[in-house]
């Protein structure tokens, strides 16, 4: 309950009117803590995204602007994670493009301090504005896991907007929605169903941008069904430049 109490207090201090005024950015950097308040794992990462140009944040929710405005770039990050039984390293790397013919590319690769380095790659067209139709392909170091997604977002009256993202991979399926008040705010829910876990698990999120250049954002995920045995909550933030 503590969890819950925390991403609502957020969610209503977000509600607060934001500085007004869109400003277009290249550069997003961002940080980000996550406990599970059930097995005792605490997480953080770091990581940051340069854009191949400027994004356009006119007209677009702050959130969505790059996927709107079909502008991608590089990202790093960094995690670690840190458990009773040790702790966890890595690094990851990810560049993706949209081509004006709608078509979309990706590819990434994880860096583990411990443990083989995974590869992956993403192939996907702008079926329209506003709707990205993909297929990943990862390497798990023993196999290729396959996840089909289809992400969209589409404007409302003024500056409200909603989206939805779906994802279906190997006895795995999401999906997920936002909505989003203003140009600064939005509140999300997603729901996952593991078929080989037998477990189902529920994501709130809310995030905020203070102004056009400085965002928070706090979540919390929990299981619904099965035995998944999850309760985690987090909070992120990031500046653009």
């Amino acid at each position: 309950m503590r969890a819950i109490r925390n991403f609502l207090s957020v969610a209503c201090f977000a509600a607060l009117p934001a500085v007004a005024g869109a400003q277009d950015y290249q550069l997003e950097v961002e940080a980000g803590y996550v406990t599970d308040t059930e097995s005792d794992i605490d997480a953080i990462n770091v990581g940051g995204t340069f854009h191949w140009r400027q994004v356009s944040t006119a007209g677009s929710p702050l959130a969505e602007a790059a996927f709107l405005d079909r502008v991608g770039g590089v990202s790093v990050d960094y995690l670690r994670i840190d458990t009773d039984f040790g702790d966890f390293d890595a690094w990851s790397l990810e560049a993706d493009h949209y081509f004006d013919s709608g078509l979309y590319l990706a590819a990434r690769g994880t860096f583990p301090d411990e443990g083989d380095d995974t590869w992956g790659a993403s192939v996907g067209f702008v079926a329209t504005e506003g709707l990205l139709l993909v297929l990943d392909a990862d390497d798990n170091g023993d196999d290729i896991d396959y996840t089909g997604r289809a992400k969209y977002v589409g404007k409302l009256a003024g500056d409200t907007a909603w989206g939805l993202d779906v994802a279906i991979a190997d006895e795995v399926y999401g999906v997920g929605a936002n909505y989003f008040f203003s140009a600064a705010f939005l509140i999300g829910a997603d729901i996952t169903l593991y078929d080989e876990a037998d477990a189902t698990t529920l994501g709130l999120e809310a995030k905020y941008f203070f102004t056009p250049r400085f965002w928070g954002s706090a979540n919390y995920n929990t299981d619904v069904a099965g035995d998944a045995d999850l309760s985690t909550w987090g909070i992120a933030a990031g500046l653009r430049f």
